[in-house]
């Protein structure tokens, strides 16, 4: 009889813990850069990147500041990722650095928040973002980040 309340209660704590009890990533997963080499000129780089990020995000995405003449700006935005049956938001900071001939992108401060579940569709409210360290949700983050970058230097080829 005791067997069955062991399994009860590892049931009920898999089911309603979805990150805490996952691995954690080496620390350097946390951020990431990447360069792009384009012909251009820093001014004309700045400002395509500039409008890839607002074409490109949610409007809850946002460029917390800009600097034109230094060829950088820094923001956030919002992406979505699937992990076991919860849905979760992910925030992260992107710097973009525009010099002649390059971009150089760095993605850093990775946050979650778990917004639903694919099962049975509710959706979870009032949650804060907290710091992503876990393994498994690092690994589809970066794969967002490196597609990122790839969006990124399609625009700029145009």
């Amino acid at each position: 009889m005791k067997i069955y309340y062991v399994i009860l209660i590892m049931m009920l704590l898999g089911c309603n813990v979805p990150l805490r009890m996952m691995d954690d990533a080496p620390a350097d997963w946390t951020t990431m850069k990447r360069e792009i080499e384009i012909k251009g000129g820093q001014q004309d780089l700045f400002l395509k990147a500039s409008e890839w990020f607002i074409k490109s995000h949610t409007i809850e995405s946002t460029i917390l500041n800009d600097n034109i003449k230094e060829g950088k700006f820094k923001s956030e935005f919002i992406s979505n990722i699937y992990l076991s049956k919860y849905y979760y938001d992910t925030k992260t900071q992107l710097e973009i650095k525009t010099r002649k001939d390059k971009v150089v992108m760095v993605f850093s401060g990775p946050e979650f928040k778990p917004v639903g579940t694919w099962a049975d569709k509710n959706f979870i409210k009032g949650k804060s973002y907290k710091k992503l360290t876990q393994k498994n949700g690092l690994e589809l983050l970066r794969a967002i980040w490196i597609k990122e970058e790839q969006s990124l230097k399609a625009y700029l080829s145009y």
